[in-house]
This record gives structure tokens, sequence and C-alpha cells, in this order.
């Protein structure tokens, strides 16, 4: 099978999951990108107030938006059996991902049954003075191919080198929904716990590969939704509550259920494993070990942080050099890193028009 030949036609067994709330400009600039495309788009609105139907009724059948004011975790158990395509993906609602690039993924991933989860590489976009402006950012998925034919193996060397690949790449849906019912059916309250649940638990399941082309464009418009729910309040990180005696509990629950999702998957791929996953979180604990000055820094109030920040940024700490989208793209391209150069200036042009207007 000539993945030339295959042009789109893999994107209609995609779906993409989007949660949203309180960021309803942006949502609506991300439907209306995907509306009347082949990929499946759910988006779950944890808004108080839903979108106005004059917008909803502009939009094409592969959108399907669902108003549902409850916490994020609720909102995501919800939506896992609504998913029936072969394969799934969860997205940002701010953030744009490359129809050609995710359809590259969709192409690995039907040659080669070992593989779970596929992405692509990333820059970071933003408005500045009237221009679209971009930056490098995840540069570890640089050549990632965690191909490793033992799982522990493979979760030890991304452990080691941690960056975000999973939970937003491309997945096998089988795979995906053990992931997800295990992650959104308990609350850990250390920061970020979904995240390095997920990324745990679909590298346990297969290998995983990221190509060299520009597949996620990253937003950097607003601020993050933060301190809503126990685990997106980054002033909690596990370097602190997988050590507190008074988390012993919940530490074993979580080890528990990490467990059951690893026999879960076990018994989908009919295999077996075992799930060294102490071993795993501890090695990234260790890895994540920072400094003291920044250690100290997470147990001071935030807007002291806040005025830390802004003095460091004076003298060009913590900053990101900021170019033109369009160049930055360029750069990677001259890298060898693959652009659908069409489709980026269709985005380019959105973001733009978003902010004339």
């Amino acid at each position: 099978m000539r993945s030339d030949a295959l042009n789109l036609d893999l994107l209609k067994n995609l779906t993409i999951v989007i949660p949203t709330y309180k960021r309803q400009k942006f949502i609506t600039r991300t439907m209306q990108y995907w509306s009347g495309k082949d990929v499946a788009i759910i988006v779950i609105d944890g808004s108080k107030k839903s979108l106005d139907t004059n917008i909803l009724n502009q939009l094409k059948t592969n959108i399907k938006y669902i108003h549902s004011p409850k916490s994020y975790y609720e909102r995501l158990l919800s939506v896992i059996n609504l998913i029936n395509s072969q394969y799934v993906m969860m997205g940002c609602d701010d953030e744009f991902y490359i129809p050609s690039a995710l359809n590259s993924c969709l192409v690995k991933l039907s040659l080669d049954n070992q593989l779970v989860t596929c992405t692509g590489r990333a820059i970071e976009f933003n408005w500045q003075n009237g221009l679209v402006v971009g930056s490098k950012v995840y540069e570890r998925l640089k050549d990632l191919n965690l191909d490793n034919q033992n799982p522990n193996d493979r979760i030890i060397k991304h452990f080691s080198n941690y960056t975000p690949a999973h939970i937003y790449g491309i997945c096998r849906t089988s795979i995906w929904k053990i992931a997800a019912q295990t992650t959104f059916s308990k609350e850990y309250s250390f920061f970020a716990s979904m995240e390095l649940q997920i990324e745990f638990l679909l590298l346990f399941a297969g290998k995983t590969l990221a190509i060299p082309e520009l597949l996620w464009l990253r937003s950097e418009e607003a601020e993050p939704i933060r301190g809503t729910t126990s685990s997106l309040d980054p002033n909690y990180k596990i370097s602190q509550w997988w050590y507190e005696k008074k988390n012993k509990n919940q530490k074993e629950d979580f080890l528990i259920r990490m467990a059951t999702a690893c026999m879960e998957i076990n018994k989908l791929n009919n295999d077996y494993h075992s799930a060294n996953i102490q071993r795993a979180f501890e090695i990234y604990l260790k890895k994540q070990k920072l400094p003291l000055f920044i250690k100290i820094s997470t147990y001071l109030p935030s807007f002291i942080k806040d005025r830390i920040k802004k003095f460091l940024k004076i003298f060009g700490y913590g900053v990101r050099k900021k170019i033109l989208l369009l160049d930055i793209a360029q750069s990677l391209k001259v890298s060898g890193v693959k652009v659908d150069f069409s489709e980026l200036k269709l985005i380019h042009k959105i973001i733009s028009s978003y902010y004339e207007s």
C-alpha cells in the first residue's frame, strides 16, 4: 500500500475529541476550521452557557458539539462511548492540526499493527504586534521512535527524557479507551496526573513514533486554564505528592488502577507483560529534579511568581525567540521536516482574520 496513493482518505477513520471551557471564541474558530472535513470532531463544552445556536447551525455534520457544564474529568469520561472510529486523538480548543500530517500518521498506523500512537513535529504560534509569530517547541519529538519490544524499556526510555509525545497523538481507539477510562474515572491531586497516566498507558500498549512532518500548531495565545480542579493546579506536582505520607493510600490506589489497566491492555493485545509502574515513575521523578531556587518558587504566591517572571523576561530569561510563523516553518523544512505550506498559509490567514476582525 503506497502512502502517496491514499491522499487524505484515512481521515474518515479519525475522531478528534476537544474539551473546552470558557473559551468559546477559540472553539468557534476551531470548529469552523474543521467543519466539512472528513475528520469527526467531538467538542465537549464545560462553560456555563452553551454556544449560540446560530453558530452551531452553520457547522457541517462532522462536528458534534456537546454542552456539558461538568468537571473536566466528567466530561472526558462521558465522551468515551461516543467514539466509533478506528483512531482517536485529543485536541485543544485553540490549536490547529494539519490534516495531511494527520493522514501521514494514519498511514503509519495502518501499515504497522505494533504501532499504537503516532504524532508529528510541533511549533508554537501567537499573535503579536499584528503578526502571526512562531517558535520552536517540543524539540524532543525530533527522531522520537520508541520501538523497543519490551514495554517497560519503552517507558523507561521515554520517562528518562520526557516530553508529552502521546497524549495529543493519534492513537488506536481500542487502546485509548482503556487509558481514558482508567485516567478519567479517578482524579489524583498532583498536577498533570492525566498526562502522565495516558503517556504511560499508551506506551505500555505498543510502539510509538513521531514522524518528521509538521503536524501540531500549539497556541500560546491565551493563558492555560488552571486551578479549576486539583490536577490542574501547577503548585502541587507529582514530586511532592509521590513522597508525602498523607498520600500513601491514594498512591497505592494509583498503582493498583494503573496495573489493572495494563492487564486490560495485555488482554486486548493477547500478550503478557508485567508493568513496573513504580520504577518508571521514580525514574521520571529522578530526571525531573529541579534547581533549589525553582523548588522554592513553587511555594511562592502567584502574584510574586508573576512579578519574578516579568523581571526575568526583561533580561530575556524564559522567553522563546519569536519569528514569523511561516519563517519558523521554513526553518523546519530546511532541517528535513515535511511542511504542508498550502495548509499552513490557510491557517495563518485564519489566525490573522480572527484578530483583524
